[in-house]
């Protein structure tokens, strides 16, 4: 009999993880976000844990790196639970999607009652799709010759050498240079056609949040103040103090590299803090394009309910549907 994987995905502040613990579906929370992953970076990613405690556990030898392994125990939850996959790396280590979904896939393995929760599309494309060329050979001198492409250009080179990549790809992909850049490198290595899946016998029910787009920009700036006020730029100062850098992954994250220029003195605390909500929005357009038309995911659009309702009709449709799809199993 398949498993049924519960999803809750959505934009920026579309209030998933609130809605997530108030479900009595999981005590396995897993999170799917790309930014949260990071330890010491917990004011600008929203890592609202509250008084929480981490319980260390012996790290499986799943990725071949070193990571904080363990959970959060939320105790004040409606339904106490278990959050998984915060604080894994340091800000200066790498962290794949793939890595997140060979660690997920590890979990869903060992615990039956696992739901996924975030706004990291393309972590849980890769864990629920799988990922084609996952073990391909980096062509970096093909990337540098690449990169000095204009984005037109670059349109053009995939269009002619793999036209079925270019046309299934959404708007925001054709105007990514670096996904470009990845699809062409792809398109033109003679062993690219390796694919690798994470999950067996396991069927997505997903929850994907609508929030209307107008209110969400106010929520994300009213969010972004929040958090200066709560001591963003203090958590930022200990990190450069802890010696990390402004091109570790970690600090490449929204809301950290903004205030770049900030502490070079050569922008105003106001001025970054514009770009930062700028980034976010333009985040959130881009996370919208997730699953918009992925038959597995049912869209709750929240705008214009109050949260008893939209948790109601969330815990309806993760019932009915597991319900459904474990007698057609």
């Amino acid at each position: 009999m398949n498993r049924v994987l519960p999803v809750i995905y959505g934009p920026t502040s579309s209030g998933k993880t609130d809605y997530a613990l108030s479900l009595s579906l999981s005590t396995n929370i897993i999170s799917a976000d790309s930014r949260q992953i990071y330890r010491y970076m917990d004011i600008g990613t929203g890592k609202d844990v509250g008084n929480a405690a981490f319980k260390n556990l012996n790290t499986p030898k799943i990725i071949n790196k070193k990571i904080h392994w363990g959970y959060y125990y939320q105790f004040n939850s409606e339904n106490p639970v278990k959050l998984w996959l915060l604080d894994l790396v340091n800000p200066s280590q790498s962290f794949s999607s793939v890595d997140w979904s060979l660690l997920t896939a590890y979990l869903i393995n060992k615990y039956e009652d696992c739901m996924i929760v975030g706004g990291s599309g393309y972590y849980i494309k890769t864990l629920i799709d799988g990922i084609q060329n996952y073990n391909l050979n980096n062509n970096f001198a093909l990337r540098k010759k690449l990169e000095k492409l204009e984005l037109g250009k670059l349109q053009e080179i995939l269009g002619d050498i793999w036209p079925d990549r270019l046309a299934k790809m959404n708007n925001s992909d054709r105007k990514n240079p670096r996904r470009l850049i990845r699809a062409i490198e792809i398109a033109q290595n003679k062993n690219s056609d390796k694919s690798m899946k994470f999950l067996n016998s396991v069927k997505v029910r997903g929850v994907y949040l609508v929030p209307d787009f107008e209110y969400l920009k106010t929520k994300i700036r009213s969010r972004a103040k929040d958090r200066l006020k709560k001591g963003l730029l203090d958590e930022i100062a200990n990190l450069l103090k802890k010696g990390y850098k402004w091109d570790d992954p970690g600090m490449n994250t929204m809301g950290y590299k903004e205030f770049n220029h900030y502490f070079s003195s050569e922008k105003s605390k106001d001025e970054c803090f514009e770009e930062w909500v700028s980034d976010e929005i333009k985040y959130a357009k881009r996370q919208m394009l997730w699953f918009r038309d992925d038959k597995r995911f049912t869209k709750v659009f929240t705008a214009q309910k109050n949260k008893k309702s939209i948790k109601k009709e969330i815990a309806s449709l993760f019932r009915e549907g597991i319900s459904r799809d474990l007698s057609r199993a």
